[in-house]
């Protein structure tokens, strides 16, 4: 579905069953892409272990020989960075629209995220809004199991609440 004004378009977004789905592309006044926003299903690769942002640790692994990433960023915590820059969209607050949105990721070898999409998510300025943060985040020193650095698939939940 495009959305059209001055002959640019101003958004491209698909839906399945209602949900969205695919990538949504924003342009702006001169129809170029300002933003793209991906909604997939679960899409953890094969060789890519599971990690728990929030508790740390891999799943269904023996972790034993895991060092988890660290963020590199600000204070040195992903959840702090996270609080102090996430902007609550005020069409959001007007509406009292809140809730979690999930946010799947690789954190790659190299500490950069990548293949960021939203895995569930509440409304679609939420949605960008959790995209725009993941994106903006820095880097992470890269997880090592037995020695190696490798890649780790997480999910990110990214709370929105009106208080």
């Amino acid at each position: 579905m495009f959305n059209k004004k001055n002959d640019f378009p101003v958004s491209k977004k698909f839906y399945k069953d209602n949900q969205p789905t695919g990538d949504w592309i924003y342009f702006d006044e001169k129809g170029e892409i300002e933003f793209d926003l991906i909604y997939r299903k679960n899409s953890k690769q094969e060789d890519v272990i599971e990690y728990d942002i929030q508790s740390g640790k891999i799943i269904g692994e023996n972790s034993d020989n895991f060092v988890a990433p660290k963020y590199l960023g600000e204070n040195e915590n992903f959840q702090w960075f996270i609080a102090v820059n996430i902007n609550y969209p005020d069409f959001a607050k007007e509406n009292g629209i809140q809730g979690t949105v999930y946010v799947q990721t690789i954190i790659n070898e190299n500490g950069k995220f990548e293949n960021i999409s939203i895995l569930k998510g509440v409304h679609e300025v939420l949605d960008k809004e959790s995209f725009r943060i993941i994106k903006t985040a820095g880097e992470f020193e890269p997880a090592i199991l037995n020695g190696q650095k490798i890649k780790v698939y997480t999910i990110i939940p990214i709370r929105f609440v009106l208080r």
